[in-house]
C-alpha cells in the first residue's frame, strides 16, 4: 500500500521520465561565509542564515542558492555557521539559559557554539535555517533529550532577533533494512532500549514516515515552516533512480545532485518563484538540474500534487502551501 501511495504521488509530480566529481568542503566549513556579490550595491536584501553541519556545506550548496538567487535578480544574501559532525546542540549550547537540560557529548569543542552565539547577534537576520543531523531524529532518546531542546532554544534565540526560523526536513540515509542505536557515555542518560535504538526500517518510506512526524510536532511547537528535503529526496529516487542524491551508498552525504535539489527546494521557499528556468545548474548535468528544478517546483507550484501529499501521503502532518 506505501509503496502504491508513494508511485500515485510521484506521478502527480508530472515530471518527465553519472555521478559528478567528489564534494568539495569549504575550509574552516565555511562558517560566517558571505555568497552575495550584491551586498554593497542592495543594503536592503533580505539576510539569510545557514546553521547546521556538513549536510548543508557540503558540494558547496549555500553557494549554489545564491548563484541561484543572483540569477534570478533575487535580492538575498546567504550566509553560513556550519561545522562538520557537530550538531544543532553544539551551536545551542553557548545560548541562554537552558543548555543545562540537554545532553552534552563528552569531549565536544565549544567553537560550534561560540561562533553561532555571535553570529546570531552579529545582525538583522531575516530568515535563519535550523538543520540537524538524520539520527539525532530517528532515535527516539536523541530526539527528545537533543534534537528538539536545541531547536527550541535556537528558535528562542532567533526570535529575539526579530529573525523567522526555517527548519531543513532531514532526508532519508538511504540503506536498507537498517536500525540505528547509539552506545557509549549517552547509553547510560537514556531510559532505555526503546530510547537507544530506532525502529527497524524496512524501507524510506517508513524512515520518512518518522521524519515527516517529527518535523510535523516541532513546527507546530515553535510555528515554523519545514522545506520538505527529505520529501523530495524520496520522490526523486523513485522517479529518477539513475540520479544520484548521495555520495555512495556508505557515505550518505548528498552528492552533487542532492546539493542542488536542496538549493531548489530553498529557492522556491525563499522567493516563491520556480527554480525551473534559471540557468544556474551547480555544476551538474543540465539534464539532472531540470529535472530536479520540476521536482522542487512541484512541492511549491502544483496544486494538484500539494492537494494529494497534504490529504493521503502526510494527513495531520506538516502543510505544503501551493504557491501557484
Amino acid at each position: 500500500m506505501a509503496a502504491k501511495i508513494l508511485l500515485f504521488l510521484i506521478a502527480l509530480t508530472g515530471l518527465a521520465g553519472c555521478r559528478t566529481a567528489g564534494p568539495h568542503t569549504p575550509d574552516q566549513y565555511g562558517t560566517g561565509q558571505q555568497f552575495s556579490a550584491n551586498q554593497e550595491e542592495a543594503p536592503w536584501a533580505k539576510q539569510i542564515l545557514f546553521i547546521g553541519n556538513s549536510l548543508t556545506f557540503y558540494n558547496d550548496m549555500p553557494a549554489t542558492l545564491q548563484k541561484m538567487l543572483n540569477a534570478g535578480n533575487d535580492m538575498f544574501v546567504v550566509y553560513q555557521s556550519t561545522f562538520a559532525d557537530r550538531s544543532l546542540t553544539d551551536h545551542a549550547r553557548w545560548i541562554g539559559e537552558g543548555r543545562s537540560n540537554m545532553i552534552w557529548p563528552a569531549g565536544r569543542e565549544d567553537l560550534a557554539g561560540e561562533v553561532t552565539a555571535d553570529v546570531l547577534t552579529d545582525k538583522q537576520w531575516d530568515l535563519v535555517v535550523l538543520q540537524d543531523a538524520t539520527l539525532n531524529i530517528l532515535i527516539p532518546g536523541l530526539r527528545s533529550s537533543v534534537f528538539n531542546p536545541a531547536v527550541m532554544q535556537l528558535d528562542s534565540m532567533i526570535r529575539t532577533t526579530g529573525a523567522q526560523t526555517l527548519l531543513f526536513q532531514s532526508y532519508p540515509l538511504g540503506t536498507y533494512p537498517a536500525r540505528y542505536c547509539i552506545d557509549g557515555s549517552l547509553m547510560s542518560m537514556m531510559a532505555g532500549p526503546n530510547e537507544t535504538c530506532s525502529p527497524r526500517f524496512e524501507d524510506s518510506f517508513e524512515e520518512m514516515m518518522v521524519l515527516r512526524r517529527t518535523f510535523r510536532d516541532i513546527s507546530h511547537a515553535i510555528n515554523a515552516d519545514i522545506v520538505p528535503v527529505g520529501d523530495a529526496f524520496e520522490i526523486t529516487s523513485f522517479r529518477y533512480p539513475d540520479i544520484p542524491l548521495y555520495v555512495d551508498r556508505y557515505d550518505q552525504h548528498p552528492s552533487a545532485q542532492g546539493s542542488y535539489l536542496i538549493a531548489c527546494l530553498f529557492y522556491n521557499h525563499i522567493t516563491g518563484k520556480r527554480s525551473a528556468g534559471l540557468e544556474e545548474y551547480g555544476g551538474i548535468p543540465v539534464k539532472d538540474a531540470m529535472r530536479l528544478q520540476k521536482v522542487a517546483d512541484s512541492f511549491y507550484h502544483r496544486k494538484q500534487f500539494v492537494r494529494f501529499f497534504n490529504r493521503v501521503l502526510n494527513p495531520g502532518g506538516y502543510m505544503l502551501r501551493s504557491r501557484s
